[in-house]
Parts: C-alpha cells; sequence; structure tokens
C-alpha cells in the first residue's frame, strides 16, 4: 500500500502509540504492523476479548473512502476466510475499525521456524485461501497481494488478511490507480506488464504460495529490483523443491498466460484430494465429526420445488463434489496441543528468558527475539515447551509488558537478525571486560599510592624505583634534601594506570550501548576513588617537601 499517488500531498494524522492509548471503547496494545495509510493494533475493552483495531494514519486524497470501503468489504465477507469485522468509527477525527485478532503465525513464520510443510498440510492450507478467494472474487473483487506473510495459520483455518489492498474487478478499487501493490517476487506476470488484475492472478500468487510452503524457499528471487521483475516476466521459476504431488498444479497455477491458469474452483478439487490424506490424531478425528462449516451452497435437489435463489458466484466444490462417497474429513492446520498455555507461560515466565527478551527489546531487536526464545526451547527437556511456535512466545511476553516493535530502534546498532543479535552481544561482552580492566588499573593505582605511603623511604611500592636515584644528578630541594626520582617514576605509573583505566573505560561504556543487560560497573567509581587518593598523596607529598 502506498501513502499517496503523487497527484496530491498527504498529511500524517497522529499515530496511534500505546502513551496514546485509547480510540473509542478500546485500548491499544502492541503494534503488530503499519502500511501505507494504516497501523494495526491488539486492542481490548474492560473485561472483553482482545481485538485488532485498525488506525487510519494518512490523511490524503481518497484515504478516507479508500479505509471505509476495506471495512465495508471486510463487514460484507462476514468472516469467512478473512479477519470478521466488529465496529467501527468511520467518521471520527482518526478513523478506526476493530476486528477479529487472529491468534496464529504467518505461512512465512512457519517455514522460516519449522522448513518445508508437509504436503497434506499445505494442500489443506491452500484449500482454506482459496475457498477465501473465491468468496472475494464472487464479490467483485481481486486480492492481488498473495503472499505467504498475509497468510495466517489461526487454531484450524488458514485466514486470509489484508484486503485493504483489494480491487474490483469492475468495481471499487480500494488503493489508487495506477499503485504497484506489495513485492515484484509475489506478482503475476501481468501485473508487471500493466495489464488488469483478475481472478487468475490471485491463482498464481496461490501457485507460488503453495510452491515456497512446501519447498521451504522462494520461487523467485527476492526484492523488487530489475533481476526479480525479468525473472518473473519470463516465468523463471525454481520448482525444483515443490514435492512431486503438488508440482503439476503449481506448474499450471503459476502459467505465464492467465488464460492457461486453471479456475479457483479446479484448484479446490485438486487440493482437496491431496488434503485428505492428512494423518489424523484422536483429538483431531473427534474435532472432525463436527467439522467447520463451509459457506457451500447446497446443490439444488431434483424435487419439483422452487429453487433457491443463485448465489452471487459460483460455489467452490465440497468434498461431496468430488468424490462418489463420503469423503475423509479434510485436516486442518492443528490447535495448539494440551497446556500449550502453561507451557507458553512456564517459558515466558523464565527469568534468564525473560532478561534475554528484554535486553533485545530494550536495544531494538525484536524480531530476533524469537530467535531467543527457540534456543530457550531446544536447552527445554519439557515436550510441550519444545512444540510452541516461538514466534507466539514472544507476541505474549511482548502483549504482557506493554511492549511493541521498534520502540528501542534507535538503540539497535546492527540489523535486526539472530546474526545482528549476536554482534551486539559480543560488543556487550567486549564492554564488560573492559570495564573491569579499567577498574582494575584504577585499583593498581590506588593500592601504589597507598602502600607508598604507608611505606618507609627505600622499602614497598617505591623499591622498584630506587635505581633512579643512583643514577640521576642530585637535586636540592631544601635543608640537603633531594628531589625523590623514586617518589616521581612511581607517580608518573600511577598517572600511566589511571590513563589506562579512563581510556578502557569510556570504551566500556561505548560498547555496551543503551539498554539492558547493564550490570555493575566497577570502573566509574574506581577511577573516582583513585583520583581522590592520588590528589590527595600529591597534595599530602608538596607540603612534605615544602615544610
Amino acid at each position: 500500500m502506498a501513502a499517496s499517488d503523487g497527484a496530491s500531498p498527504t498529511r500524517a494524522l497522529p499515530l496511534a502509540r500505546p502513551d496514546i492509548p485509547r480510540v473509542g471503547p478500546y485500548t491499544l496494545h502492541t503494534l503488530l504492523g503499519s502500511g501505507g495509510f494504516g497501523a494495526v493494533y491488539v486492542a481490548s475493552t474492560r473485561g472483553g476479548p482482545r481485538v485488532a483495531v485498525k488506525v487510519l494514519t494518512f490523511e490524503g486524497r481518497g484515504a478516507r473512502e479508500r479505509f471505509a470501503a476495506e471495512a465495508r468489504l471486510l463487514d460484507e465477507l462476514g468472516g469467512r476466510g478473512f479477519p470478521a469485522y466488529v465496529t467501527g468509527d468511520l467518521d471520527a477525527a482518526r478513523p478506526w475499525f476493530a476486528m477479529e485478532l487472529l491468534e496464529g503465525i504467518t505461512v512465512d513464520e512457519a517455514v522460516c521456524h519449522a522448513g518445508p510443510i508437509a504436503v497434506p498440510t499445505v494442500a489443506a492450507v491452500a484449500l482454506d485461501i482459496g475457498r477465501s478467494l473465491h468468496r472475494l472474487h464472487g464479490l467483485g473483487f481481486v486480492h492481488r497481494d498473495i503472499k505467504p506473510a498475509n497468510a495466517v495459520l489461526a487454531g484450524r483455518r488458514a485466514t486470509l488478511i489484508d484486503v485493504g489492498i483489494a480491487k474490483g474487478e469492475h468495481g471499487l478499487d480500494l488503493t489508487r490507480t495506477g499503485e504497484m501493490i506489495g513485492s515484484a517476487a509475489w506478482a503475476a506476470p501481468e501485473r508487471l506488464l500493466g495489464d488488469r488484475a483478475t481472478a487468475a492472478s490471485d491463482v498464481y500468487g496461490l501457485g507460488l504460495l503453495v510452491a515456497y510452503a512446501s519447498a521451504g524457499q522462494r520461487p523467485l528471487p527476492s526484492g523488487d529490483d530489475a533481476r526479480t521483475v525479468a525473472a518473473v516476466v519470463d516465468g523463471r521459476l525454481d520448482l525444483s523443491g515443490v514435492p512431486d504431488p503438488l508440482r503439476d498444479l503449481v506448474v499450471e497455477m503459476t502459467a505465464l498466460d492467465p488464460a492457461d491458469r486453471p479456475e479457483m474452483p479446479r484448484v479446490a478439487s485438486a487440493l482437496v484430494d491431496l488434503a485428505r490424506e492428512a494423518p489424523r490424531t484422536p483429538s483431531a478425528a473427534r474435532s472432525e465429526a463436527s467439522p467447520r462449516p463451509v459457506p457451500v451452497p447446497p446443490p439444488v435437489p431434483p424435487a419439483p420445488r422452487p429453487a433457491p435463489p443463485a448465489p452471487p458466484a459460483p460455489a467452490m466444490p465440497s468434498a461431496s463434489d468430488t468424490a462418489p462417497t463420503q469423503p475423509a474429513p479434510v485436516s486442518r492446520p492443528q490447535p495448539a496441543p494440551t497446556g500449550a498455555e502453561d507451557a507458553v507461560r512456564r517459558l515466558a515466565d523464565n527469568p534468564r528468558v525473560t532478561a534475554s527478551l528484554r535486553a533485545a527489546h530494550e536495544r531494538g531487536y525484536d524480531l530476533a527475539a524469537v530467535g531467543i526464545v527457540a534456543r530457550a526451547q531446544r536447552r527445554s527437556h519439557r515436550r510441550a515447551v519444545k512444540a510452541l511456535d516461538p514466534a507466539r512466545v514472544k507476541a505474549t511476553v511482548w502483549r504482557a509488558r506493554g511492549w511493541y516493535d521498534g520502540q528501542h530502534a534507535s538503540r539497535r546498532r546492527f540489523a535486526d537478525t539472530d546474526e545482528g543479535w549476536a554482534k551486539e552481544r559480543a560488543l556487550i561482552r567486549r564492554g564488560w571486560w573492559l570495564d573491569k580492566a579499567g577498574g582494575f588499573a584504577a585499583m593498581l593505582a590506588i593500592l601504589l599510592v597507598v602502600a607508598a605511603a604507608a611505606s618507609p623511604s627505600g622499602s614497598g611500592a617505591r623499591a622498584p624505583f630506587a635505581w633512579l636515584d643512583a643514577i640521576l644528578p642530585f637535586v636540592a630541594v631544601r635543608d640537603g634534601r633531594g628531589l625523590a626520582w623514586d617518589l616521581l617514576a612511581l607517580l608518573l605509573a600511577v598517572g600511566a594506570l589511571l590513563f589506562l583505566g579512563v581510556r578502557w573505560s569510556g570504551e566500556a561504556r561505548i560498547a555496551r550501548g543503551e539498554g539492558p543487560p547493564q550490570s555493575i560497573r566497577i570502573g566509574p567509581g574506581l577511577l573516582a576513588t583513585a583520583y581522590v587518593v592520588v590528589a590527595g598523596a600529591l597534595v599530602l607529598t608538596v607540603l612534605g617537601v615544602l615544610s
């Protein structure tokens, strides 16, 4: 989504943050994400369920109309394959609307953390998304941005999000004319060539999603550069990792010519057979005894009675339409296992994990925090903890503490990745050791000064420098006393130690950066003590020489 088409300037509305915590009856919590003209937050009312609230954050020509059209489209879809619309105030100074909060992870996150997904599960997920798209197409809209990050696995279903980029095939466009939506790596070739997006464009996007989820790798180079665009337009897809049961279907769905791609009902028919092979567990069998109803109009019976009114779009084929006998129920993504909430709470309450997550968040590494959770899961001996989704645990901790991504992004010194967080921790460790080295140098300077003051002349701390008095000329000071070269050498050594202590302590402060972990720093305190001790020793020495 773009904020402006360049035809008119856009005006930024104040972005709702947890420090501006309310819109309508809802209290805003974690920032889930923001796009061209809207931001989405986790929100709730007192005693009510949590929802996702989208707030308009940019005001430009047609922005309010587009925002309202998105809310109306969600309401019309009725939550069938999309987040359900709850309520909203589209005429407010800062328009907003609330929708269903999907507690789950995206297909992109699932592949990143677990690798390729099994064929039956991919087919079940694609079947859910295909049915959602068919409903959207039945209303005269094309989604135009089917990609793994827009498909959420929540409970026993896959849900498609971000209808704010949808475009009506013969009507309303929820984006501006000429806008390029999403990444070129997930766009249909005809869109990059400037042609109109159609239902076949969404079929192409679903084919790429199936290829990515089943192979665990992108079928096209990432990014929006010329290399990626050329690969899309030329049809140079890497389908080497796609399993054989899905490859022929993916090849058909990603044909260069939109006319050569199968229609969504035929795609769904092929996916039903593949999804049927998903393994069933006892809990799944109990749940499938009363499967989640899919809003598909029943076939017209042959009895001579008035037929029901025709639906606005052809019905998606159900399992009974594609097999002569009663088919096995289609497997859905499984819900969280029993005891998962206890496992999440156990992991989130672990002091070591919590300290690491707090350190990562307060230094701006919110995405790398998922890797911290994953490593903690691997160290755990509990199966329930190992089975959790790391992104879910991270989101639970963030919501519980009122944190949001990007809150401390200005403190981050490297990329928000596992490698960046490893570099940050290496700097923190270096700062820790430098601080201890600076403190040790200051402590050694204090001990030298105290030992020199407490021992008689020519012994103790001054003994290593006594040879200077024998080789350096005698300089009379007063009453036959000469200049104590060994004492001056000792003071120079103390000064060198203090110089090193100050330098190492300064480097430690820079290396350790801002934010936790910030354990006790001994360097600054010992250096301050050394300044006082050395200054006192110098005063006493001068008074002793002059007296």
